[in-house]
């Protein structure tokens, strides 16, 4: 290891600060950006919507172990130097915990940078620090560890300065939530030093979403284009429509007994307690020709327009509602943008109204029971107790299929010669072997579900 990369505040310069403080001592400037940079990561990205400028906990059994005294450094961040107001903020002590630190005011609200640590002392550290490049939790080992190959030995790189470019680009047009951009600024840098320093954590939860988690998942769309495998492009196979695709399996396979095949498996696997009379009474609620109309529109790419379609009439038989007003306050509150695309407004509303609690989107659901009544009575039953259990089904069964069966049989049959990396409903592989990857997928899938889905492929 002869470099480890870091982020900082990009307003923050030790060295001017050391020449105006005019100390004697002898500082490490490389293990006060450490120090730093561990109190921002803490702030890089708050996925709740709630910024704060969050406490961190510095124990002293671990700062005894760094290659520098932690003391003085601290309390040089801690303390007014010169002009320059102080760095960190220290929280008072109290009985049985650690001291904790954040960032001044004026460096907590600054975009980061990365850093260059080249300091011998330190990088020797770290790489006792983290023995294993490759992280991940036993849930994943138990299940998918097949799938970590492909974060091995340098595999995975990225066109730093590419993607550091991209990432400032995307800040300044308003890409990113302008409450949060900060905050995912940081967050994109904190994921290119993590490629960049080859630290890899991958996670998977089956209590929940029963997603595989990684670095690419973190990473803003457009930066993943700067990843390679083995110095080649990649490329996607995406499954469309996802989520109403895997609820129209779930609908068909309760309405029809004969096609579930793994519907069973999926809940017993997941670890949620599902509403389990839902699927042995569901076929009481839900009409069988609705579910194979539903199901129609999915798999021909219809089913956002007819709610476009339901929108507009709305708006002759409701004089109270608006078509144009009720699209231009959706694409101000979700896209920031006052354009008007009524399909992907319709998509992005329909999706939130799937997966909300039944009190909210009144209206979405008014338009969607007129196209799918017993649809939506079932949706609403299995979400009266417990509104996320729906979006973890979907997603739960998504997984099963993507990674279980796809990614799995694939790994099976070609093994390192197709490298697979998993993007929630997509499957990611370099951009020679992407024809293979497509035609494969659609045989497993049209053969496991019983239907055959759309899939799009996208080079990088």
């Amino acid at each position: 290891m002869k470099k480890y990369y870091i982020i900082v505040p990009k307003t923050l310069c030790i060295d001017k600060i050391l020449n105006q403080s005019k100390t004697n001592k002898n500082y490490n400037v490389d293990y006060f950006y450490w120090l730093v940079s561990q109190v921002l990561t803490k702030n890089t990205y708050d996925f709740e919507g709630n910024i704060e400028n969050e406490w961190k906990a510095l124990c002293s059994k671990i700062l005894e172990k760094h290659p520098y005294n932690y003391k003085e450094h601290l309390r040089f961040l801690c303390s007014n130097q010169g002009t320059f107001d102080k760095i960190l903020w220290r929280k008072e002590y109290s009985v049985g915990q650690c001291y904790s630190y954040k960032l001044s005011p004026s460096y907590f609200i600054s975009k980061a940078r990365i850093y260059e640590i080249t300091d011998k002392k330190l990088l020797k550290y770290f790489k006792k620090l983290r023995p294993d490049k490759i992280v991940f939790n036993n849930k994943f080992k138990r299940r998918y560890k097949f799938l970590a190959k492909y974060f091995n030995n340098n595999d995975l790189e990225i066109d730093e300065s590419g993607a550091i470019m991209k990432n400032d680009e995307l800040f300044k047009t308003g890409y990113f939530d302008p409450t949060k951009k900060v905050f995912k600024q940081r967050n994109n840098l904190k994921q290119i030093c993590s490629i960049l320093n080859q630290e890899f954590n991958i996670n998977y939860n089956n209590k929940t979403d029963g997603r595989i988690h990684t670095i690419i998942t973190s990473l803003s769309k457009p930066l993943r284009h700067y990843i390679t495998y083995r110095g080649k492009d990649l490329a996607e196979v995406d499954l469309s429509n996802s989520v109403p695709l895997f609820c129209y399996y779930i609908l068909k396979a309760i309405t029809n007994p004969n096609s579930n095949k793994y519907l069973d498996t999926i809940i017993n696997q997941s670890k949620i307690k599902y509403p389990f009379k839902m699927f042995s009474e569901g076929a009481n609620i839900l009409d069988k020709k609705e579910v194979e109309a539903f199901g129609k529109k999915v798999l021909d790419g219809t089913f956002y327009d007819c709610f476009v379609n339901e929108l507009s009439l709305l708006d002759k038989k409701d004089k109270d509602f608006n078509k144009d007003e009720y699209l231009k306050k959706k694409s101000m509150s979700i896209f920031n943008t006052e354009k008007i695309e009524p399909r992907k407004i319709m998509k992005k509303i329909i999706l939130s109204m799937m997966n909300a609690k039944i009190s909210q989107y009144k209206i979405e659901q008014k338009i969607f029971k007129n196209e799918f009544p017993t649809i939506l009575k079932w949706i609403n039953e299995f979400k009266k107790e417990n509104h996320k259990l729906f979006s973890y089904l979907m997603l739960q069964t998504e997984s099963y299929f993507m990674l279980d069966i796809v990614a799995r049989k694939i790994n099976s049959n070609h093994g390192i010669n197709i490298p697979i990396i998993t993007l929630h409903d997509c499957l990611i592989t370099t951009k020679s072997n992407l024809d293979t990857l497509y035609s494969e997928m659609q045989n497993i899938l049209n053969r496991e579900l019983g239907f055959t889905p759309k899939l799009t492929k996208k080079e990088w």
